[in-house]
């Protein structure tokens, strides 16, 4: 006997949307002073090439931190930050 599981979220319900143009806007912003340091590193190989993104994805954490808590609204969601590194790298 098959039975039907019930939704957890009703249609009528609107759903926040998965992915914001912010996110891709921050993302090319932020391929910037990326790609500054990526061909101003001393060094050439891939842990060089993958540490300045890294680190622009830190900066956004950092940033994002009291944007949780004073702002949650505009606070960067996990897909935002998925996103952003990933046009940085």
């Amino acid at each position: 006997m098959a039975t039907t599981l019930e939704p957890d979220i009703a249609a009528s319900e609107p759903q926040q949307p998965r992915l914001r143009g912010f996110a891709i806007l921050l993302g090319f912003l932020m391929c910037w002073p990326v790609t500054w340091a990526v061909a101003n590193a001393d060094t050439s190989g891939i842990f060089s090439l993958m540490t300045q993104p890294i680190s622009g994805l830190i900066a956004l954490l950092l940033f994002n931190i009291p944007m949780r808590r004073f702002m949650p609204r505009y606070a960067l969601r996990q897909a935002d930050l998925i996103v952003c590194f990933a046009i940085m790298s």
